[in-house]
């Protein structure tokens, strides 16, 4: 025990660089490309699990906080008590601690994209690190990306570390490493934008014009009947659709970081509403299709016409 506790101390000491991503996809993305350039060792990756983009804010730092949004989740997203179980470590609690706890010896870094999950989770990391004294540093990775765009010519821009092609990737760390850190301002700024966006009312938050913008749970429900409606078109037959089919083409069109839970959910509550029909089994979305009401209506009176 004490030999291995020896290691870990030794391991911890080598780790003078941390990289602090918002979700288990860009962490892996993100130690892949550090092994590759050879700073993996030197280096310790920390990710939220949790989707900032979704879900109350209030009180996010404390306990009530948590237990709330955690309540407002697990209510509407089914797999979201599968998922806290085993990521206890990365989820907001406990990653905020050991935020907080960084000794200031490490540099740390936070990565980000243009999208509202990331610059959401960007506020909040400020506010967790406010009475830190040593420099923090920042880099968003969509912009990143576009000043070395023409190398990779056809590789979209990405939203997030996760979506980001892996030489690119390694480029931009090595770009990055001479990089100033935020100033006092912009620290201060995202500190005061986090209260700002943790008092809104709203549960969903899109990235629109630069900015977050905090909108009704339903904003997107009229453009999800109308991609149900073109793809139910568009196959003929029954008019039933595949859940995942629907939710792969909003993801398409909104180009948002909002999960396909949160399609999931605004599906089951277009059908609770009775706007939209399914078929198959409630859960994930491969176990269910959806159809307007009046597709089924319009088939029935052509039958009754015939007859």
């Amino acid at each position: 025990m004490e030999a291995k506790h020896q290691r870990r101390a030794d391991q911890v000491r080598r780790q003078q660089h941390v990289h602090l991503v918002f979700g288990q996809s860009d962490a892996g993305s993100m130690k892949v490309a550090l092994s590759h350039i050879g700073r993996r060792l030197e280096s310790r990756v920390l990710a939220f699990s949790d989707l900032f983009s979704v879900g109350p804010l209030g009180q996010l730092d404390e306990e009530a906080g948590q237990r709330r949004r955690w309540e407002w989740i697990s209510r509407r997203f089914d797999y979201y008590g599968y998922h806290i179980h085993p990521n206890q470590e990365h989820q907001i609690g406990p990653m905020a601690d050991t935020l907080a706890r960084l000794p200031e010896d490490k540099r740390i870094t936070i990565w980000y994209g243009d999208n509202a999950h990331d610059q959401v989770g960007l506020r909040f990391a400020m506010h967790v690190l406010r009475d830190r004294r040593r420099p923090v540093h920042a880099v968003n990775i969509t912009e990143a990306f576009t000043g070395i765009a023409g190398r990779f010519g056809g590789k979209p821009y990405p939203l997030t570390v996760g979506m980001t092609d892996l030489e690119a990737l390694q480029e931009i760390l090595e770009r990055c490493q001479g990089d100033e850190p935020l100033s006092d301002e912009a620290r201060r700024r995202y500190e005061h934008e986090w209260q700002e966006l943790s008092e809104r009312e709203g549960n969903l938050r899109l990235w629109q014009d630069g900015a977050i913008r905090t909108v009704p749970e339903d904003r997107l429900d009229a453009d999800l009947l109308a991609i149900v409606k073109k793809l139910q078109d568009s196959q003929g037959g029954d008019g039933f659709v595949r859940a995942g089919r629907v939710a792969g083409e909003a993801m398409d069109r909104w180009n948002q970081v909002i999960g396909d839970s949160y399609v999931q959910y605004r599906l089951w509550t277009l059908i609770g509403e009775g706007r939209l029909e399914f078929r198959g089994m409630p859960g994930a979305l491969y176990k269910f299709s959806v159809r307007h009401p009046e597709r089924a209506q319009a088939k029935a009176r052509k039958v009754s016409f015939m007859v």
